[in-house]
């Protein structure tokens, strides 16, 4: 019986390179221009005309190149506005406007520290202006500087004390910094101030997502999109509170909502894969997928999002081909090599899943799962000591890992070191005393140091945490039982493991073992039967058991047929071979029965004393033939004492 825990990852739901989230959202300010005339956001071509126009008969007008800039600026032509802003730094070096609105252009362009030297420059010039700090702040936001970015923002309020945008990306930055209960007193700050500000809504409502607070989370989003109905960063933040809310109709929903409002929104597409994977709709999923691929073929996130809807339908060299792509694309992608390994592991590739999994720690030594996945790998491979070895890394990430205690303490009993595995299996019960499995596992740890009646005392516990709800506790229970000279007991069990897990096969062949010790031959035929109509793969042990009981019930062909299939499995089977002997004798088949003798002495039949005294082959012992067999048989005798042929094995 295997003792190591059933463990095995299941495909991880992981989509890397973005987050369960899109980052928060800023209030930009607009550019600023001192002139009554400033360009407006939607004619910027129109504008750029009228100022080039006017540069042409005087290219010295500061103004004209501070307002043509910002008409670009609207264009997102960032280039050209930052060079009609220096052109009017040049001629203006204490124009305010023209820094802080270069700094826009710094901020757009992901160039921060520039951003932040442009607004400093404005603030210097300008010391009350309430727009140049607050997006200094946000420019010490992006560039990881949170705690300026704060002290900016503040400065922001503190000027326009009435304005609802400093607030909200101070709340984002709090946010950004672990501080929710400060972030949602911003953005409740920035409610009241103004109550139909669908930003702040959304942005609450994305610290709450953060806090787990979903129920919240989905108001504020609601509120948001009440407010602004077409903004598809609204669905799709609410979509995700949906999916975790496991409400994976409504997140199909809001997916959808945002993908309509932004076709292009690839993030939409994989996290409405996601969704239809979790409701096992994986030619949904792949379709989704796909169109998130359409969109941007180098996301690591839609290949590895595919490859586990390819993997959930049990195609795993298509799996394993999406995953090698999405860490292609992302050679740090954690969550793509853990898929990898697991969809190599189920194909049986071992090595290859050692591989990948032993690729994930390195990209991140802390994380345990990693660590799990390959001990499971290594318990398969048989290569116990690097199990625990495995096992004892988690343990030195978290020392109160039950799991890790639990599965070293089961790698040990099968390494055969069961009394270390003992303190293993303690610890673990110190930290989890209501798991039933620890009790279950440590059971084996005792059954090899030859204490039975200490695993059946753990069997019982086990049982008994579980709500008696355990089948396959019942079913080792029975196993000790019957060990034990109790088959009674062990049937009783097994009635009650199958109660529970009716199409286990387990339980059958160890209450059909049972009623062969009580001589309940039909019984155990029967349940031999219902074992074998339930297992994966031909099991040679219980169609030889279940021969046996045919013979015993007279029922001589089905025997011979249930040795016949012993023997393709076991060619040399001697047992099988000799049986089917004895069952031609008595059908009367002479010529059969001397073939089966025959193949039985040729695979080392030793037992003499069966020849001459088996009275199932009485038919045939005086016959010529039976005497060349007898020498053989002679010639095969050993040391070790004859066994009954007919024995059935027995389960250990």
């Amino acid at each position: 019986m295997d003792s190591s825990p059933d463990i095995a990852p299941s495909l991880l739901k992981e989509i890397n390179s973005i987050g369960s989230e899109f980052a928060k959202k800023h209030i930009n300010d607009t550019p600023v221009s001192e002139t009554v005339d400033a360009p407006r956001e939607d004619d910027p071509d129109r504008d750029i005309a009228q100022y080039s126009s006017i540069l042409e008969s005087n290219p010295d007008d500061v103004d004209a190149y501070i307002n043509r800039g910002i008409a670009y600026f609207y264009k997102a032509d960032f280039a050209r506005a930052i060079a009609d802003f220096y052109a009017a730094i040049k001629r203006d070096p204490y124009n305010a406007d023209a820094w802080f609105n270069r700094g826009l252009c710094g901020i757009e362009t992901g160039k921060y520290d520039r951003a932040i030297a442009d607004f400093t420059r404005a603030i210097d010039l300008k010391t009350d202006f309430a727009d140049a700090y607050f997006n200094r702040g946000i420019a010490n936001n992006y560039n990881g500087d949170n705690e300026s970015a704060v002290d900016d923002l503040t400065r922001a309020i503190e000027l326009e004390p009435d304005n609802p945008a400093p607030y909200i990306s101070r709340g984002n930055v709090h946010d950004d910094s672990g501080n929710a209960d400060d972030a949602l007193e911003d953005f409740a700050a920035a409610i009241e101030l103004e109550p139909d500000n669908a930003l702040a809504y959304y942005n609450r409502g994305l610290t709450n997502a953060r806090k787990n607070d979903l129920l919240f989370a989905l108001r504020d989003f609601n509120r948001a999109i009440e407010l602004e109905p077409h903004v598809p960063d609204y669905y799709y933040n609410r979509g995700l509170a949906y999916f975790d809310l496991q409400n994976y109709d409504r997140a199909i929903e809001d997916y959808t909502e945002a993908v309509m409002l932004d076709p292009e929104y690839a993030e939409a597409f994989i996290f409405r894969g996601v969704a239809w994977d979790a409701k096992g709709d994986y030619d949904k999923a792949i379709e989704d997928y796909d169109r998130a691929l359409a969109i941007d073929d180098a996301d690591p996130a839609a290949w590895n999002g595919r490859g586990l809807a390819w993997g959930q339908k049990g195609d795993l060299d298509k799996a394993i081909k999406d995953f090698s792509r999405a860490a292609d694309l992302d050679p740090e992608a954690y969550g793509a090599f853990i898929n990898l390994g697991y969809a190599c592991l189920e194909k049986g590739d071992y090595d290859e899943a050692v591989e990948h999994y032993t690729r994930a720690i390195a990209i991140d030594p802390e994380a345990t799962d990693a660590y799990f996945y390959r001990a499971y790998v290594y318990l398969q491979l048989e290569r116990y000591g690097e199990a625990v070895n495995d096992y004892t890394e988690v343990l030195r990430i978290d020392p109160e890992d039950a799991q890790a205690y639990l599965n070293r303490g089961a790698a040990l009993t099968d390494a055969g070191n069961p009394e270390q595995a003992l303190d293993d299996f303690e610890n673990a019960v110190v930290l989890e005393p209501e798991n039933f499995e620890i009790y279950y596992y440590r059971a084996f740890a005792h059954l090899r140091l030859d204490d039975p009646e200490a695993a059946l005392s753990d069997f019982t516990h086990a049982i008994q945490l579980s709500d008696n709800t355990f089948a396959q506790a019942f079913a080792m229970r029975a196993t000790v039982h019957l060990n034990q000279g109790r088959p009674e007991d062990a049937i009783a069990d097994c009635d009650k493991a199958l109660d529970l897990a009716p199409d286990a096969p387990a339980p059958y062949e160890i209450r059909a073992d049972a009623a062969m010790d009580i001589n309940s031959y039909a019984d155990a035929a029967r349940d031999y039967t219902s074992a074998i109509e339930r297992i994966e793969e031909p099991d040679a042990r219980i169609h030889y058991n279940r021969g046996i009981a045919w013979f015993e019930l007279n029922r001589f062909e089905d025997a011979i047929a249930d040795n016949k299939r012993v023997l393709d499995l076991i060619p040399d089977h001697v047992q099988a071979a000799y049986n089917n002997a004895c069952a031609y004798s008595r059908l009367g088949l002479p010529d059969q029965a001397l073939d089966a003798l025959q193949t039985a002495a040729e695979s080392g039949l030793d037992d003499t004393l069966a020849l001459r005294a088996d009275p199932d082959l009485s038919p045939i012992r005086r016959m010529r033939r039976f005497k060349a067999i007898s020498l053989i048989v002679r010639k095969n005798i050993k040391d070790t004492p004859p066994d009954n042929p007919r024995q059935p094995f027995r389960r250990k």
